[in-house]
């Protein structure tokens, strides 16, 4: 309580700070109720980001990335490069690069 008046000034009245503090309380109390996979599922607004977040799990690991990214130097080399290393290099900024890009068209589309 006393680092939420300085935080919010000595204006706040006592009455906003203890409704600001039950609100800390009740998402706190909400964030520690444990959730099943079985509750995952049978709730239709969950059901769908679940869904998702599972497919792009699954399709990561058959995407097979980190063995080309693994091997991508002896791919380099069997594919001709004079500097392999070069190669494995340019590919790991693309990858960087496209991270990037993601990040932020996910950020500008709210997530």
């Amino acid at each position: 309580r006393e680092l939420l008046k300085i935080l919010r000034g000595e204006a706040e009245t006592s009455e906003l700070l203890n409704m600001e503090i039950q609100s800390m309380l009740e998402v706190s109390n909400m964030e520690r109720r444990e959730i099943s996979v079985g509750t995952l599922v049978r709730n239709p607004r969950l059901r769908l980001p679940f869904m998702i977040g599972i497919a792009l799990m699954v399709f990561q690991q058959f995407s097979g990335i980190n063995a080309v990214f693994y091997y991508s130097t002896g791919f380099f080399t069997r594919a001709g490069f004079s500097d392999p290393y070069l190669g494995t290099v340019l590919a790991g900024t693309v990858n960087v690069v496209a991270t990037w890009f993601a990040v932020e068209l996910m950020d500008r589309a709210g997530r």
